[in-house]
């Protein structure tokens, strides 16, 4: 079993970022991705705060792009979506992370995978407040 410099849990844009920056850094690294389709970038319609980027952006188009990076800059990354991290054990000066392999939300198998340094890029969870007795919801 190959070890991995980095595991990057969450291929969101703070979790492709550290990806593409240990690859630019000469490390190896796996980005494990369960593949949560209610990611809160992915709805975000107007991206304006990125330093050096001219023109806003949707959320959508930024993980695009940040994958076509990876891609052309950093091929040796590999990207593993429906990977749903279950549990992550120190083992020995590494770390072992036992994941599920989903289709939709059932899974269909199970891996693990080795590395020596884990990252953490899980995102954020709206947590949605009961106001007189009905939820409103924040994304749609």
């Amino acid at each position: 079993m190959d070890i991995a410099d980095f595991a990057v849990i969450g291929a969101g844009p703070v979790g492709l970022h550290a990806a593409l920056k240990a690859a630019l850094l000469n490390h190896s690294a796996i980005v494990l991705d369960a593949g949560n389709p209610r990611s809160r970038v992915y709805f975000v319609p107007r991206i304006t705060n990125i330093p050096a980027m001219v023109e806003p952006l949707s959320g959508r188009e930024l993980l695009k792009r940040q994958r076509a990076a990876l891609a052309a800059r950093a091929p040796q990354v590999q990207i593993y979506d429906n990977t749903k991290v279950m549990k992550v054990k120190p083992d020995a000066g590494r770390f072992v992370l036992e994941c599920n392999i989903l289709k939709g939300k059932e899974k269909v198998g199970a891996n693990e995978y080795v590395a020596r340094c884990v990252i953490m890029a899980t995102g954020a969870v709206d947590r949605q407040v009961l106001i007189n007795g009905a939820i409103r919801l924040i994304l749609p």
